[in-house]
């Protein structure tokens, strides 16, 4: 790359570690705190609801204001409705995410939500008979037993309470590989711009959302759904952050570093390409573990650091690979 793009590079690396870094860590906090005698935020859905109104009002003001093309009109219903259809599995799959957060702990979501090649490489196996590649099946290989590893905790007995928490998050994780699925056919068939595809995205999830916080799903139905406990909890949500003005903070600057990293991720998909984005992605959210570890005093064991080692090693493998492999064989690797 020339001097330009190092520099424009760097500033998007910097973006990136810098927005999403401070998201991990508000979203543990906000998580994870006790306000006061109310108790810890547990409000997922509401909490969705205003992320995705940021992002969308963000991807709205850049482009209104010329920072960002656009080409996509208001009036395309051929693709508002097919992108529509990413804002379902994409909203579903965040409300599991969050969920997991209530039976896990935060670095073993991240550690898991990093491993999202799993459940996308048996889908497509079990789905559509795919056929995968040596470093594909390695990359798959260290991840799963990295992350047993990371889940056994010396001395523990009963694991119940873990194996929800990482089946939540693979539930999260399935939902996310139907999600890119349908974002690829968006993107080959439509070609929206980057920040088209985050309004429309989040403006519909915004429009799924609101009589999800505001209606309240019957008990019995949301007691047996994990990512359904807080739906229709939305005025209990205004009314605890009414009370305390910290979450109303925590809150604001969570979806503010969110929003802010999505733009740093489409533009980085964008100019360099998704291996950069991965290999990015990937350093990031191994520091936003070590960050959770000493911040909020999550004590780690040995057998745990490997862990979370191999998993990592396993989400490098493919990348590796790719880079190394020549040009005209990279359709096999």
């Amino acid at each position: 790359m020339l001097a330009g793009d190092w520099t424009h590079f760097t500033f998007c690396v910097l973006g990136i570690y810098a927005s999403f870094l401070a998201w991990g860590w508000l979203q543990e906090r906000l998580t994870t705190t006790t306000y006061g005698t109310d108790g810890r935020f547990v409000f997922i859905t509401f909490l969705n609801l205003v992320q995705y109104s940021v992002a969308f009002t963000m991807a709205r003001l850049a482009i209104s204001t010329g920072l960002v093309e656009s080409n996509i009109g208001r009036d395309n219903w051929d693709v508002h409705r097919e992108i529509m259809q990413v804002a379902v599995t994409n909203t579903l799959g965040s409300l599991f995410g969050y969920a997991s957060l209530g039976y896990i702990s935060f670095p073993l979501h991240i550690l898991a939500k990093s491993c999202k090649l799993v459940p996308v490489m048996a889908m497509g196996f079990l789905m559509n008979g795919t056929r995968y590649s040596p470093a594909e099946v390695a990359s798959v290989a260290c991840i799963t037993v990295g992350l047993l590893v990371f889940a056994v905790k010396p001395g523990q007995t009963d694991y119940s309470t873990e194996l929800t928490g990482v089946a939540l998050v693979f539930t999260n994780l399935s939902l996310d590989g139907v999600t890119n699925a349908l974002q690829d056919r968006v993107n080959k068939l439509h070609k929206p711009a980057p920040h088209d595809m985050m309004w429309i995205l989040n403006m519909w999830s915004v429009l799924l959302l609101i009589p999800c916080a505001f209606y309240v799903a019957p008990e019995s139905v949301s007691s047996q759904i994990p990512g359904l406990q807080s739906m229709g909890s939305g005025w209990m949500a205004l009314e605890f952050l009414q009370k305390q003005p910290t979450a109303l903070t925590d809150m604001f600057f969570f979806c503010l570093a969110g929003s802010i990293g999505q733009n740093f991720i489409f533009v980085s998909l964008r100019q360099y390409g998704s291996l950069v984005n991965v290999t990015v992605t990937i350093t990031r959210k191994f520091i936003t573990i070590l960050i959770s570890n000493f911040a909020f005093g999550h004590q780690l064991s040995m057998s745990q650091w490997g862990g979370c080692v191999l998993v990592f090693l396993g989400l490098l493998v493919k990348p590796v690979a790719l880079a190394y492999t020549p040009a005209h064989a990279k359709k096999t690797v």
